[in-house]
């Protein structure tokens, strides 16, 4: 049975037949040593055939203890024996080590059919929708000197944080695109990095606001929402939410491009004018 498992354990873990066959010879050797070693030592007495022992003098009978009776101990005391169970386990401990070496190896080349790679839907927290088709990451609609962050998807519709430079402030805005021919509604929510640090935009902007996008259009918050003056030296980003209606948290969010304000004040460098 043993060996028949040990079989099993290397034909799953698609082991060619000579390395099979090299396993089994190496486990039937380990089993007839192990065989050899409990087998029970020869009896001592003489073969038939051998010289009789030469007899004792007759000596005067003396009493002695009557015979403990079936089923009972002998008054005398035993010789404790060595617990089985450690052993059998001591003696056996390189066999049960390479059988559950062989039972790990056949797990892990069954689990790796089901462990999903890494960047699938499944092996991934967050997962984005298919594109809505007719969807493009664009500033369209901000003017000025604008860039946008990459496109998500919630609920049908295209969206993307954008930044505008213009003079003396930085706008901060989140446009939705609805590419279909149905009116979706969402909550979209904005804030705005400075310098590695996220502030809320002011207002219900700030906090979350249920927008209705009418088909084929595009729905940009107010550039006078969410603005900050451009400070010397200071590099900031748009960052914002757009989830469904029935959703109770905000998700995945995402962020424009970062632009860098010059140490002037004036100059501004994109990132991926850098």
């Amino acid at each position: 049975m043993a060996m028949a498992y040990v079989r099993a354990c290397l034909a799953h873990a698609k082991a060619d037949e000579q390395k099979i066959a090299g396993v089994v010879e190496e486990w039937d050797a380990r089993w007839e040593a192990l065989e050899a070693e409990l087998a029970p030592a020869p009896s001592s007495q003489p073969s038939v055939g051998s010289a009789a022992a030469p007899k004792e003098p007759t000596r005067p009978s003396t009493p002695t203890a009557d015979a403990p009776e079936p089923g009972q101990m002998a008054d005398r005391p035993q010789r404790p024996l060595e617990p089985t169970a450690r052993r059998f386990l001591h003696r056996r401990k390189p066999v049960l080590m390479l059988l559950a070496g062989i039972v790990v190896i056949g797990g892990l080349g069954l689990g790796a059919r089901y462990i999903a790679p890494s960047g699938s839907a499944a092996a991934d927290a967050v997962a984005t929708a298919a594109a809505p088709p007719g969807a493009s990451s664009t500033a369209a609609g901000l003017g000025g000197n604008s860039r946008c962050g990459r496109l998500r998807y919630a609920n049908g519709l295209a969206w993307s944080p954008c930044t505008r430079v213009g003079s003396p402030k930085l706008a901060f805005a989140v446009q939705m695109s609805n590419v279909g021919d149905k009116p979706v509604t969402v909550k979209a929510k904005l804030a705005y990095v400075r310098a590695a640090v996220a502030y809320d935009c002011p207002g219900t902007w700030g906090t979350g606001v249920q927008v209705e996008v009418p088909p084929g259009d595009t729905v940009t918050s107010p550039l006078t929402v969410c603005t900050v003056a451009k400070l010397p030296a200071t590099a900031f980003q748009a960052k914002a939410w757009v989830i469904s209606t029935t959703d109770y948290s905000w998700g995945y969010r995402e962020m424009s491009q970062t632009v860098h304000i010059q140490p002037d004040g004036v100059k501004v460098i994109w990132a991926d004018e850098a």
